[in-house]
């Protein structure tokens, strides 16, 4: 009797498919106890938190920015859901959450990002042999080490003394190699900026580039005191 066109399927199938003989049994001993191949319930622990329960913790999260999983683990028991901070934690990451420091100033807006790519592209292919360059940095001698969960859209910032004690430092460098560095405390004002040019910057440009003032380019950031 001629196979049907079902069985040929059948048969290229698992020539295509090839299981093991302990798949096999497992698959044809289901089949003789109760004729049905269908998948079985799941066994283990079930889930800890619902979807809604879930949405809450994150909710939770983003509303303050001070929390932290132990603290949003006791509101929710006060609801009546036991959960660890463990669980708080492993919800907030499976939500797209990211833990890490919170932001200290806001992000490049897009007209800044259209700016900056304007002038890489006009600059692509400068020649910056004879350029110096020079800037700024300021390091707190107290960084603050928390952490917080971030999500897209939600910007935590956090808070900071006033006044902390810093340490602020000028330097410039060329394809030559690095020029002086000046460290200082107070702030950075247009008289003392001629002072750095005229005991730090102009030092360096005749030791590195002494053919003269015109053999260099100065190049710097926008800051208004430059």
């Amino acid at each position: 009797m001629p196979l049907s066109l079902s069985q040929r399927y059948e048969i290229v199938f698992l020539k295509l498919h090839p299981l093991g003989p302990n798949m096999s049994n497992k698959v044809i001993s289901r089949w003789q106890e109760n004729e049905d191949l269908s998948n079985l319930p799941k066994t283990g622990r079930p889930r800890a938190t619902s979807k809604k329960t879930d949405l809450k913790i994150v909710n939770i999260d983003k509303r303050d920015q001070n929390i932290t999983s132990s603290d949003i683990s006791n509101v929710l028991k006060k609801d009546g859901v036991n959960i660890d901070p463990s669980t708080v934690r492993r919800r907030l990451r499976e939500s797209g959450g990211i833990y890490g420091p919170p932001l200290k100033k806001p992000l490049l807006i897009d007209k800044h990002r259209e700016q900056r790519l304007i002038w890489a592209r006009q600059h692509q292919h400068f020649n910056w042999d004879n350029v110096i360059f020079t800037d700024e940095k300021t390091f707190k001698l107290k960084k603050n080490g928390r952490k917080v969960w971030r999500f897209p859209g939600v910007t935590k910032i956090v808070r900071t003394v006033k006044y902390p004690l810093k340490l602020h430092v000028w330097g410039c460098f060329s394809k030559q190699g690095f020029g002086k560095l000046i460290t200082f405390r107070h702030n950075l004002t247009g008289d003392f900026m001629c002072d750095i040019y005229e005991n730090c910057l102009l030092p360096t440009a005749y030791r590195q580039f002494p053919e003269g003032p015109d053999s260099w380019i100065l190049q710097e950031d926008n800051d208004p005191k430059h």
